[in-house]
């Protein structure tokens, strides 16, 4: 490894390193003392050790360290001591401690103790006078009774002489009739000593640790989380992973595994046995009563008056530990990894056979899923095989479907190595094989869903059904179309169809025949939704029913019929609930918000999408098909309704167990709210996590949500941040190859390319058109023309579409120069319906065109944008309003103005800051060097007792300067 750990940065021992500090501070003051510094072995002590040792050293103190050895009875007494003595020997140039220490490393110890005590004080005194001393005794529960008798006489003797004395001892190796414990006793209640404990470190604590011993330059976050997790926070277990990493895998060292058996090889025989019992029971959750069956088996073979004595001596000898429910565990967990390594294949496979017996009989919780691992470990392979599909069913009765699509993979992993196993189960491997594609879809695997369809279509065709064919199909279907692979999906359930058409009517013909309304809105799509309707009644599939009446409401939807598309919503949710049709139920739900927010209805949408959100989270689907579609559209309606901290928030906490598939869709929602706070920093941070700048820009037209989301906040912070020239260029590029001609996300992305080219008019710099862009005007007639030949879910445009089309109209004209305050109005109009941010921003531009033309009723205009936008925390825009307000002299109520210590120009330099603005950009605005603007700034911070840019900028915002 690169770094030693020794040598390693000191990571996260603040708390202990601090008290050391302390403590060393008042010897210094002449109030000497001393500190008993306790953790388990390999916890970092000596590390903290070293730290303080350094620290004295390097200030000019004197280090003695002592060391107790465990030799145990062959220990000679006072061993530490006669070690400091003769470093103190060595240290000294002064003749008298010389030659006092000479005499003492040449006495009889075993003689005049008092007087052999007062010679070691005495030498210590005398050094402590030219300077502090630092004396340390590590591993002191290896002391022998005579070092610690003369440690307890010099800490009673200290007095206020410049001496810390530092002990250190691990705690596990303490039992319960370990001599030093009631020496501790006595010493932590003598006045002058502290007691700091070493805690195992935290999760980040590990892992950052872990890194530093990778060899420079190279990044494993694989075997760092490995290590992380399997060290337990304990300094010498991780540096022993890290050290025998091989291939991506952290392995015991051969050093760890040696200390590791030693504790175990110390015990009695039976303890061993239990320990070894033990290690093959495992989980700890199952170990109440399980491990005391296991130890009373013949395998293990001890009897129950020895049971109870072995297991005392393996938690007094801190192997086991007893948690609060009774249950035991292993101190440490690379314990238990060290006694499974050292065990012979063939015990191993007596002692899981045996717990197999004592589960079968107890069936704790978990059981099943016990019984699948150690009956595979056992050798019994129809046993494990039946026993993970019923832990298949019991994960799913808790819409665990990770764990669910764990087992049938393991099943399907044992399938060929048991003889017979449709006997042995009574399934087919085709059910089998489907089944796992069903679980790896409610899990949010879809590429691991895909791949069993497909495996499932080749071996139904061999041995299924033409249901099972064709339902293997369907499954691809539905997968693809998830996928946003129309083309294919189609074809697919075409494919099904055929197998299906001339075939009586079934559940799996309704399903089918409902999957192929989906799509475009056409008559034969609306007749095949009403006729798997009236198929999914006649044979009783109200799961199947419940699609298609989704799939008919989209279609009403189109037609006009609001109320009697969400009338069909609501029954197919119902339906789908009492069949157990999760994803169906979901889609329902889905549907019915984006339903109200089509028509303008964001607290009604709201209030279903969080109902949704919460049923997806019941069923284990937040993730998955349409709970992803919720979780997504319930972050767009917070956003519409400025509800931006609770956007933030819940993006925060889902990235501590989303699946790494769907962290994209998380970051982007967060990148999208943070764009209209004006948190650089942090959507910066998102951006890098996401990919380039350049790629992410470009998916504003994907039709893909997470792309759409991390576009769309990454264009509009470019625009906060007057990098209109960014916006110019992926915006312009995104338009001249869309993936979906005549998309309706055309006239959003039309109208903020639209406001770019505005601002960029307005400071001085117009942007270059790109040769494959179009003008304004053409961009303009593009617009219109979308929102003409656009196909909407609605009969007709939605109110949000019709808010962005408005805006693009009142851009355009921002374009040529025109104020045009009937247009900035409509806009008004048009996100009033819920789109409260956009609502802010319409009155902000109505305010500033209403006072453009001397008419001041824009006073009112921007006061109520200003309002809007400090209530919804939108900081750019409030910054902007504010800077209109003062150009036009308005008053802001609470706004405070103060007397303005700025410069024009300073000011303007601070306020392109506010926006995010680089020094290059805030140059090229104001036709200044970048070099000025560093200028202006110096004086700006120095004006406000700034120290940063951004509080200059935040003590402007408090003091209403900018």
């Amino acid at each position: 490894m690169a770094t030693p750990a020794l040598t390693a940065p000191l990571i996260g021992r603040e708390s202990e390193i601090g008290a050391l500090r302390d403590a060393w501070e008042r010897t210094l003051e002449g109030d000497a003392g001393a500190v008993v510094l306790a953790g388990d072995a390999g916890i970092g002590k000596t590390r903290l050790i070293t730290e303080l040792a350094d620290q004295v050293a390097g200030e000019g103190g004197l280090v003695l360290l002592g060391h107790c050895l465990g030799l145990g009875q062959a220990a000679p007494p006072f061993l530490p001591v006669l070690e400091i003595a003769s470093q103190l020997h060595e240290a000294s140039d002064d003749s008298e401690i010389v030659e006092s220490t000479g005499r003492l490393l040449r006495a009889d110890v075993s003689g005049d103790q008092v007087r052999f005590f007062d010679g070691v004080q005495s030498l210590l005194l005398r050094a402590a006078r030219k300077q502090p001393v630092l004396v340390v005794v590590e591993d002191l529960h290896w002391s022998d009774p005579s070092t610690r008798d003369l440690l307890l006489f010099l800490l009673a003797r200290l007095g206020s002489s410049r001496i810390l004395v530092l002990l250190s001892y691990r705690t596990d190796d303490l039992n319960r009739s370990h001599p030093l414990r009631p020496w501790l006793a006595s010493v932590v209640r003598m006045r002058g000593v502290i007691r700091v404990d070493v805690e195992p470190w935290g999760d980040e604590d590990v892992r950052a640790f872990a890194r530093t011993l990778l060899p420079e330059g190279q990044a494993d976050d694989e075997v760092v989380a490995d290590v992380a997790k399997r060290s337990e926070g304990n300094a010498f277990f991780a540096e022993e992973l890290m050290s025998a990493a091989r291939g991506g895998a952290a392995e015991l060292s051969d050093v760890l595994t040696s200390v590791l058996l030693d504790r175990i090889e110390r015990l009695s025989t039976a303890a061993q046995r239990v320990v070894r019992a033990a290690a093959i029971v495992g989980q700890r959750d199952l170990w109440a009563t399980s491990l005391e069956g296991l130890v009373g088996t013949e395998v293990v073979g001890l009897a129950p008056n020895e049971v109870e004595s072995a297991l005392r001596e393996c938690v007094q000898s801190h192997v086991l530990v007893v948690a609060h429910d009774g249950a035991y565990a292993f101190r440490h967990a690379l314990l238990r990894e060290a006694v499974l390594a050292d065990m012979l294949p063939g015990e191993s496979a007596r002692l899981h056979g045996a717990y197999v017996t004592v589960l079968e009989r107890e069936q704790p919780k978990g059981w099943q899923a016990a019984i699948a691992f150690h009956a595979t470990r056992a050798g019994d392979l129809a046993r494990a095989l039946t026993a993970r599909l019923e832990a298949t069913t019991v994960a799913c009765e808790y819409a665990a479907h990770s764990d669910a699509l764990a087992h049938v993979e393991k099943a399907l992993e044992l399938w060929p190595a048991v003889t017979d196993p449709e006997a042995v189960t009574g399934v087919t491997e085709l059910t089998l094989t489907l089944r796992a594609c069903d679980e790896a879809t409610a899990a949010a695997r879809s590429d691991r869903a895909l791949s069993y369809a497909r495996a499932g279509v080749k071996l139904a065709d061999k041995v299924g059904d033409v249901l099972q064919q064709a339902g293997a199909r369907r499954r691809i279907a539905n997968l693809l179309y998830n996928d946003g692979e129309w083309r294919e999906a189609e074809r697919q359930i075409a494919l099904a169809w055929t197998l299906l058409e001339n075939e009586p009517s079934t559940a799996e013909r309704a399903w089918v025949m409902s999957t192929m309304s989906y799509g475009v809105f056409t008559p034969e799509r609306r007749e095949l939704a009403e006729r798997a309707i009236a198929e999914a009644r006649a044979v009783g599939a109200q799961g199947a029913e419940a699609d298609a009446l989704i799939s008919l409401a989209f279609l009403l939807q189109h037609d006009g019929d609001v109320e009697g598309a969400m009338e069909r919503l609501v029954e197919a949710r119902d339906k789908a609930r009492e069949d157990a049709a999760d994803d169906t139920e979901l889609r329902a739900y889905f549907n019915m918000a984006m339903l109200r927010y089509d028509h303008g209805r964001i607290a009604e949408a709201a209030e279903i999408a969080a109902e949704g959100v919460a049923v997806a989270a019941e069923h284990g689907r937040t993730w998955s098909g349409y709970g992803r579609e919720l979780t997504w559209l319930l972050g767009m309606i917070d956003i519409a309704r400025g509800a931006f901290s609770d956007v933030v928030a819940r993006s925060t906490a889902a990235l501590e167990s989303v699946p790494s598939s769907e962290r994209s869709l998380v970051l982007s929602t967060r990148v999208l709210a943070a764009a209209w706070t004006g948190d650089w920093q942090q959507l910066d941070a998102d951006v890098v996590a996401l990919g380039s700048a350049e790629q992410i820009a470009a998916g504003v037209l994907s039709g893909r949500s997470n792309e759409t989301m991390s576009g769309h906040g990454l264009v509009h912070s470019w625009l906060w941040r007057g990098r209109t020239d960014l916006v110019e260029a992926a915006l312009s590029r995104a338009l001249a190859v869309p993936e979906y001609p005549d998309d309706l996300a055309e006239i959003r992305i039309g109208a903020i390319l639209l406001a770019a080219r505005a601002d960029a008019a307005a400071s001085g710099h117009p942007t270059t058109i790109p040769e494959a862009g179009q003008s304004s005007e053409d961009l303009l007639k593009r617009v219109e023309r979308v929102a003409e030949v656009g196909v909407p879910r609605g009969k007709e445009l939605g109110a949000e579409g019709r808010m962005w089309l408005a805006r693009a109209r009142a851009e355009a004209a921002r374009c040529r120069g025109e104020n045009a305050p009937e247009l900035w109005r409509a806009v008004v109009e048009a996100a009033e319906f819920g789109e409260r941010p956009h609502e802010a921003v319409a009155r902000w531009r109505l305010g500033e065109a209403l006072l453009s033309e001397t008419d001041r009723s824009g006073e009112t205009e921007l006061i109520t944008a200003h309002a809007l936008a400090t209530e919804m925390a939108l900081a750019p825009l409030a910054a902007a309003v504010e800077a209109t307000c003062r150009r036009f002299r308005v008053t802001l109520p609470g706004v405070r103005r103060t007397a303005d210590v700025l410069t024009p120009r300073e000011r303007s330099v601070l306020e392109r800051v506010a926006r995010g603005l680089t020094n290059r950009a805030i140059g090229a605005e104001l036709f200044i060097s970048e070099k000025t603007v560093s200028v202006h700034l110096t004086r700006v911070m120095a004006k406000l007792g700034a120290t940063s840019r951004t509080e200059a900028v935040a003590v402007a915002m408090s003091r209403g300067l900018i």
